[in-house]
């Protein structure tokens, strides 16, 4: 569970990086 967690945040971050661009 809690690596889901991670996983969700680090992929909200890379979105942002790429919107962000």
């Amino acid at each position: 569970m809690h690596s889901f967690m991670s996983t969700c945040t680090l992929m909200v971050a890379v979105k942002l990086s790429i919107a962000a661009d």
